[in-house]
């Protein structure tokens, strides 16, 4: 049980930081990497970013998401925490 607990703290950490890191490059919310904020501007922005795609299956549920948080979301933002998103179900064993 405990390296499964170890395998899924492992990746949500790595999708958190992949997610950060995303919205920061891209800076829907201009307060990122546009303004030369620090790094960690995201941070809680991926937490919550997270928590409500808990329930997104395909492409269209992540814009959705994204398009509640940040009206502004280019479908090239979508199509990167699309891609971490799965990447993450497939490390956990989700497909």
């Amino acid at each position: 049980m405990r390296n499964g607990q170890r395998k899924l703290g492992k990746a949500y950490s790595l999708l958190d930081h992949s997610l950060a890191s995303i919205l920061y490059a891209k800076d829907p919310g201009e307060m990122g990497s546009s303004v030369g904020a620090p790094l960690d501007e995201y941070d809680s922005e991926a937490v919550s970013l997270i928590v409500k795609l808990k329930k997104a299956a395909t492409q269209e549920d992540v814009q959705t998401v994204l398009r509640n948080i940040s009206p502004g979301a280019k479908d090239t933002l979508t199509e990167k925490v699309f891609a971490e998103w799965r990447r993450f179900l497939a490390s956990i064993g989700h497909t």
